[in-house]
């Protein structure tokens, strides 16, 4: 899906290689389960709700953990110490080097992909041609802590969501209902409490606190997937539930449940902290709680999972980046990024020497979400011949909230 926005970011002057990470995709894939119905049977047994859905949910969850971890070392115990981060590193480079080029990498990171290629460049700085990480999670944090800084700019990015929806009149679904953005972000978190309390059944399903604010995060990720988002919003305040079926056609209130077992397989098998008290995770959860009123809890679950986890990856960068590598790398922060804040960029900026901070100046998970001609060259400019922007630049994007410009619009 990615395939062909990349190759316009880079310029389509590049061969693009990808494949599919250790555990993930078509290889040996982490699954927790022998079959679909196992697992179904499982989540109805033992579902993922955030953890303020009650004041007994993290206990529940500290439950259901404890379930899901012991299945995942049950139908993993003989692969599940071979997906870390640190071995998928030493994959990238043995690609590079098979190639019968130079032998060099030449890498573009998103998300996730940033831990990776900062610890590829860790491990191997002298292979490091070219590297661009862009929407980057806290580099140190992946390894010692469970993710605190990633919420940051959770809160600012959904009052940006409706700041702008509003300015764009009649383009926004809301704009109908003549409310101040203010006004609208008090509703929205007086209408998440109410449904803590009378959930809405809708199609089999219940809208609840854990379903609405899922919905809502996962939804302003993507400055495309906002007029969905707004139009869920709509329906929910009017009580007009038929409207509910178009975005939710389009929005997600959950991950693939494979996808989270092979992040779980990934990211838990990193990190060294154990404990088999739910108490020493509290103070954990209550910070993160505390960073978004708007997604901060989602993580409850992943924490609680990771803590108990019953396999260890067999290698660990546990570093702390501070490597001169053979070419400076480009981090590439949106301004308002629910998920991986500017902050995160420049922290891993300040461990990797010689590195710049390009700030996108847009809304969204990584700077894809509202595409830039700018972001766009100073990608190109740096591929093709290792020009790094200004220290301090800033790139302003070129697609709209709420309007029907799309990448190709731009970029093509």
């Amino acid at each position: 899906m990615m395939g062909p926005l990349v190759q316009a970011i880079t310029g389509g002057y590049f061969d693009l290689i990808s494949f599919d990470p250790r555990s993930a995709g078509k290889t040996i894939a982490m699954s927790c389960y022998r079959n679909s119905a196992e697992r179904v049977n499982a989540t109805l047994m033992n579902p993922n709700f955030n953890g303020h859905e009650s004041d007994t949910m993290l206990g529940r969850l500290w439950a259901s953990t404890e379930n899901l971890d012991a299945a995942c070392y049950e139908n993993n115990k003989e692969i599940g110490d071979l997906v870390g981060m640190s071995f998928t590193a030493r994959d990238y480079i043995r690609i590079a080097e098979t190639l019968n080029e130079d032998g060099l990498l030449r890498y573009f990171g998103f998300s996730g992909g940033t831990v990776l290629g900062a610890t590829i460049a860790a491990m191997f700085p002298d292979k490091i041609e070219r590297m661009i990480l862009d929407g980057v999670w806290n580099i140190h944090e992946y390894w010692h802590y469970h993710g605190v800084e990633g919420f940051s700019d959770t809160d600012k990015t959904f009052s940006g969501f409706l700041s702008t929806c509003i300015a764009a009149g009649e383009r926004c679904p809301l704009s109908h209902l003549n409310r101040t953005a203010d006004d609208l972000e008090k509703a929205t978190y007086e209408l998440i409490e109410k449904v803590k309390y009378r959930p809405l059944p809708y199609q089999g399903k219940l809208i609840d606190y854990t379903f609405v604010r899922n919905v809502i995060f996962l939804g302003i990720t993507s400055v495309a997937q906002w007029p969905a988002v707004a139009t869920f919003l709509d329906a929910l305040f009017t009580g007009n539930m038929a409207e509910l079926d178009a975005p939710l056609q389009t929005l997600s209130a959950t991950e693939d449940p494979v996808f989270t077992e092979n992040r779980f397989g990934i990211q838990c098998g990193d990190k060294p902290w154990r404990t088999s008290h739910l108490e020493d995770v509290l103070p954990v959860i209550d910070q993160v709680s505390s960073l978004s009123k708007l997604a901060g809890d989602r993580i409850s679950y992943d924490i609680e999972a990771c803590v108990k986890w019953k396999m260890n990856a067999k290698e660990r960068y546990l570093g702390d980046y501070r490597v001169s590598t053979r070419h400076p790398i480009l981090i590439i922060g949106n301004t308002f990024d629910p998920v991986t804040p500017i902050v995160s960029a420049r922290n891993a900026s300040a461990s990797l020497e010689g590195s710049v901070v390009l700030e996108h100046h847009g809304f969204g998970h990584c700077s894809p979400a509202q595409v830039s001609r700018c972001t766009a060259k100073a990608t190109q400019v740096y591929f093709d011949n290792g020009t790094l922007p200004e220290p301090g630049s800033i790139c302003e994007v070129d697609v709209p909230p709420f309007s029907n410009v799309t990448w190709q619009d731009v970029l093509l």
